[in-house]
């Protein structure tokens, strides 16, 4: 372990045991010195944080746009099978293609579900940092007639509800997914 990762280790651990406001009890220079290196530690992981949030979000919408178009072209190609009449498509093909898509469609209700978790979890690990940074700047704001400022900085800044929102409204489009690919599996089998 190099000095890099002890200085990392020794901040973290800080960070989780120090549950009073940053310029409170802080009586000499090397305290002031620790503070603002936890402040800036702080701030720089609230940046990562966000940054991992919103691309694991971005990745999950992006695998859903596309095995969801991927889904209706192949639903679309059936049906233009069926609407013409010819017995040309196979019924072993029917059930891979169908069987492919009802586990893809699965696992994609699964992914989406870690995606909805880890957004949560990285708001929450959000939201405690600001709290702690939210009482540093309150502290270096106090008597410069900045409450306006303190208000924006207590609003949530990750929209975990809305993630939430987006989550389930996408695993019922997956789940709709796999219960319209086991009725086209049915008609199949059964024709």
């Amino acid at each position: 372990m190099d000095c890099n990762e002890d200085k990392q280790l020794y901040l973290d651990e800080k960070v989780k045991v120090l549950n009073v406001t940053p310029t409170e009890h802080l009586k000499n220079k090397e305290e002031i010195e620790l503070n603002k290196t936890l402040t800036v530690h702080l701030e720089n992981k609230v940046k990562e944080l966000h940054g991992n949030v919103r691309h694991i979000t971005q990745l999950g919408m992006t695998w859903f746009a596309f095995f969801v178009t991927i889904n209706y072209l192949t639903i679309g190609w059936l049906a233009k099978g069926l609407s013409s009449g010819s017995e040309s498509i196979n019924l072993l093909i029917i059930c891979t293609v169908a069987g492919v898509f009802i586990l893809q469609n699965g696992l994609g209700v699964v992914g989406i579900w870690k995606v909805r978790n880890t957004s949560k979890a990285g708001a929450a690990q959000v939201s405690t940092y600001e709290n702690w940074l939210l009482s540093t700047y309150e502290n270096w704001l106090r008597g410069t007639n900045s409450e306006s400022h303190i208000e924006v900085l207590k609003r949530a800044s990750i929209p975990a509800n809305l993630y939430t929102c987006i989550a389930l409204s996408l695993m019922i489009v997956l789940a709709s997914l796999i219960v319209a690919w086991g009725i086209i599996l049915f008609y199949y089998i059964c024709k």
